[in-house]
């Protein structure tokens, strides 16, 4: 059997409180809105003042690594300034020592010019000395020849006339004689001594050669870096115009290590080595290079 119960539900405080519900949510909407846009706007401040703060912040660090970097550069500046203003007054002092000593310098050569040119001077007056002491003793003579010499027209009454004349002529015609005989002399003299210069120069014959051992030294020397091998030839002054076949007469000699001559010269050597003030290591490293040199030079001989 089915029974129905009939309730009666009042949904009218439900709905009020609802409604209240409703209020408060749309005010809490409302100021969870106004929070956002709050949050939003100072999220969007803050953000402002930290893009604001960081520019500042990275303009602040350029301008003061700028800062930095400028008084670095100044002080490196201020340095070589002073540098160079030490040099500039180095070069000062030198250039003024330089020219004190250029002044100093000139004045001694000027001296040693002018006594140059004093001794000079009178040696030439010493050498014009003979040639005018000479003329001055000859002068006079010369002009009295020139004067007696001379063409000279006498005269004489007409009474007189040709023995006079017969006079001059004998004493000119004597005159001529003598200096005829004069050059002839001269003549005579210059061509004795041009036919003695003739047997002396041209007519001179060796009878026998004879040989003659004149003292030279050869240095041959080799370059490090390069093969290539200088001679040098030394022989005294007055023999160096047959350096050509003293070099040649060298090259015919065939090199010899093994002789006397190589044992000598490792006894020199080892002499100087020992009078030498030299390290054990370098005398010992020298004479183990002359050796090596000499082993060289006698493998190249053998071969």
């Amino acid at each position: 059997m089915s029974s129905s119960i009939h309730v009666t539900v009042d949904t009218e405080p439900m709905a009020e409180s609802v409604h209240r519900v409703t209020h408060h949510v749309d005010a809490t909407i409302a100021a969870i809105v106004a929070m956002e846009a709050a949050t939003v706007a100072a999220e969007q401040s803050a953000a402002n003042n930290i893009c604001e703060n960081v520019n500042r912040g990275f303009h602040s660090l350029l301008l003061s690594q700028v800062s930095q970097k400028c008084a670095k550069a100044k002080s490196v500046v201020d340095a070589k300034l002073q540098e160079l203003l030490h040099l500039e007054s180095s070069l000062r002092r030198v250039r003024e020592q330089m020219e004190h000593d250029f002044h100093r310098i000139a004045n001694r050569y000027l001296k040693i010019f002018k006594n140059l040119d004093n001794s000079l001077r009178a040696r030439v007056c010493e050498l014009d000395k003979p040639t005018a002491d000479l003329t001055i003793r000859q002068m006079p003579e010369a002009e009295r020849r020139m004067l007696g010499c001379g063409v000279q027209t006498p005269v004489h009454q007409s009474e007189s006339l040709n023995a006079a004349q017969s006079i001059v002529s004998s004493a000119m015609r004597v005159r001529a004689m003598k200096a005829l005989d004069h050059m002839q002399g001269m003549l005579q003299k210059t061509a004795t001594l041009q036919a003695t210069m003739i047997r002396i120069v041209d007519e001179k014959h060796v009878e026998s050669s004879t040989r003659v051992l004149i003292p030279a030294i050869m240095l041959e020397s080799d370059d490090l870096n390069l093969l290539i091998s200088t001679q040098r030839i030394y022989l005294p002054a007055k023999f160096h115009q047959i350096t050509v076949a003293v070099q040649e007469a060298f090259r015919a000699v065939p090199w010899d290590s093994t002789g006397s001559s190589s044992d000598a010269v490792r006894k020199q050597v080892q002499l100087y080595l020992a009078q030498a003030a030299l390290p054990d290591r370098v005398r010992s490293k020298a004479l183990e290079l002359f050796a090596g040199v000499r082993w060289q030079q006698t493998r190249a001989g053998g071969t």
